[in-house]
């Protein structure tokens, strides 16, 4: 599953959302979940049986986790780590094809528009190399024949895949937000609860890991929910508004994007839930994104589940996934007590991808101090206070449009070839 900035987008048979402070990220996790059954068991990760432990340096960037990493020994590339994928995903075919990989099998896959068609194919005995020291030795991609997620657009920064956990799930997994650190313990070789982790049930189905949160839209009322816990989202919370009567919108919502299908954009709204709890831990004043699914995709895709958990959720904690016992492991972390910050500019931005790329503006919120500045979908920013409008500089943006209320922000701005200069002021819109 992915979800991208303050847009959820997803492209895939059901669809997830991302927010632009975290961009909705609809991955391939569920796109291909109708492939499970012709995936055969594979060798996974390992490392030395000397080392009960080892470090995988990830990049935090536009809350995307992206870990580096190398095919067949030969072709550096960059991943997408998504607990929320039971496939990992080669979405370059041209570089598949400069490995020489053969094709095993061809899938022709539905769209969640249910119109269009996505093709894959399944490579076999690929070598997947994380660090010097952790390798998975003989690992199967599915392949994209077109790159229908072109993750650079949200990212701003090449990626080319989709790394799941499954390979790892023999090891506990333990991400640290902070510093930017995914380790592998040695299940026999370390407690986390000796280290001060709590544990929570899960439920795994089809390689992806489910919790039973308390949900709490309004103050005084509360429903037992189950999540997808997803680190391909980049949102705090998604909910499916329409599996329960007690998570509908709060009063005060913002019109979004929440996912982008192969067809076009699904419509949602963004706002705040008064409380999330799991287990003895509380989150308050949670930026949610609630988009309404449709009963054919609740039935045959949901897995009873009302919706998602993502990385701007989990960065609150440390967090370990021990798939072997089936527990989610949580610590506090440091800014377990920080608020839940959302776009206070109403502009969302995307990078055309391109070597050379630029930001475009993707989609403009109503009444919101980039419509009032005369801001329109399609316009180039050339540059964002003293920050050029750069590909690169997408995630820094992003945090500059979530400063404070009352301040203000000179953008640059390209038109039809014309040049303009525009101030906006920051509000909350949440």
């Amino acid at each position: 599953t992915i979800l991208w900035r303050n847009n959820p987008q997803r492209i895939c048979i059901t669809a997830r959302l991302q927010p632009r402070s975290s961009v909705f990220k609809l991955f391939s996790a569920s796109i291909f979940c109708c492939l499970a059954g012709f995936l055969p068991a594979q060798t996974g990760f390992v490392f030395s049986e000397h080392k009960s432990r080892v470090d995988i340096p990830f990049d935090f960037s536009n809350n995307f986790m992206l870990i580096h990493l190398r095919l067949n020994r030969l072709l550096p590339v960059t991943f997408l780590f998504d607990t929320g994928a039971e496939s990992s995903i080669l979405t370059r075919r041209e570089l598949s094809d400069f490995l020489q990989v053969s094709y095993a099998r061809r899938f022709q896959l539905q769209g969640a528009d249910l119109g269009d068609t996505l093709v894959a194919y399944l490579t076999r005995d690929v070598r997947v190399d994380l660090t010097d020291q952790v390798g998975a030795p003989s690992e199967d991609l599915l392949v994209l024949e077109e790159d229908y997620f072109r993750f650079e657009q949200y990212t701003g920064v090449p990626v080319y895949g989709i790394l799941s956990a499954v390979p790892m799930s023999g090891y506990l997994i333990e991400i640290n937000y902070a510093r930017q650190r995914l380790r592998l313990h040695r299940p026999d070789m370390y407690a986390p609860a000796a280290h001060g982790f709590t544990a929570i049930p899960i439920e795994m189905h089809r390689n992806k890991p489910y919790a039973v949160f308390n949900i709490a839209v309004v103050p005084d009322s509360t429903v037992l929910v189950k999540l997808l816990l997803d680190t391909g989202a980049t949102l705090p919370l998604l909910l499916f508004h329409n599996t329960h009567p007690l998570l509908l919108p709060p009063s005060h919502t913002v019109p979004s994007q929440i996912a982008m299908g192969i067809g076009g954009y699904l419509e949602g709204y963004t706002g705040r839930v008064a409380r999330v709890d799991i287990g003895a831990f509380t989150q308050e004043n949670v930026v949610a994104y609630f988009q309404e699914i449709d009963s054919l995709h609740r039935v045959e895709n949901l897995h009873g589940r009302h919706g998602l958990i993502g990385n701007l959720f989990f960065r609150h904690f440390k967090v370990i996934f021990d798939y072997p016992n089936q527990i989610l492991w949580l610590k506090p972390a440091k800014n377990y007590a920080d608020g839940y910050a959302f776009d206070r500019s109403g502009m969302y931005l995307m990078s055309t991808g391109e070597p050379d790329g630029v930001l475009l503006v993707q989609y403009v919120v109503p009444g919101s101090p980039a419509q009032e500045a005369g801001i329109r979908r399609g316009d180039q920013l050339l540059k964002a206070g003293a920050l050029p409008g750069k590909p690169e500089n997408l995630a820094a943006i992003n945090l500059k449009l979530q400063k404070k209320a009352g301040k203000k922000i000179r953008l640059r701005l390209l038109r039809d070839g014309q040049v303009m200069e525009q101030n906006i002021v920051l509000r909350n819109l949440l």
